[in-house]
């Protein structure tokens, strides 16, 4: 690849720091969307009575697959562990919901650095992150 080349693949800073703050605000859009979506009505395929009971069980200390039946994988259950000790959430409704709106906004995030690092079209990553 000559100089010309790579100038051209390279983005500015300023470019980046675009990026950067559009992902912030598109990320919260996806919060209050997701909340509003999760929070007003039950959907038909929902199953959180399932992972209330196995959440209640593995934070008992039992063991999954042995003591209790678990349709999720134990990484799974770990993360759900996890924040709800880190973020002191009650195994409720509100808490189930809240641990999935964080690893669906996780995902986000991730999903949107890559494609932002694979691309580097702030405008592209911006409109697929939506």
């Amino acid at each position: 690849m000559n100089n010309s080349n790579i100038n051209a693949v390279a983005l500015s800073n300023k470019s980046i720091r675009y990026y950067y703050l559009l992902l912030l605000p598109l990320l919260i859009l996806s919060a209050v969307l997701f909340y509003f979506s999760t929070n007003s009505s039950l959907q038909p395929f929902d199953d959180e009575g399932f992972f209330l009971s196995t959440m209640k069980s593995f934070a008992a200390g039992k063991k999954p697959y042995e003591q209790f039946y678990a349709l999720y994988g134990p990484g799974y259950q770990l993360y759900s562990w996890l924040v709800f000790t880190l973020f002191n959430l009650q195994y409720d409704s509100a808490g189930i919901r809240t641990a999935s709106m964080l690893a669906a906004l996780l995902s986000t995030g991730f999903f949107s650095v890559a494609l932002f690092k694979l691309t580097r079209r702030p405008a592209l990553t911006a409109a697929a992150t939506v």
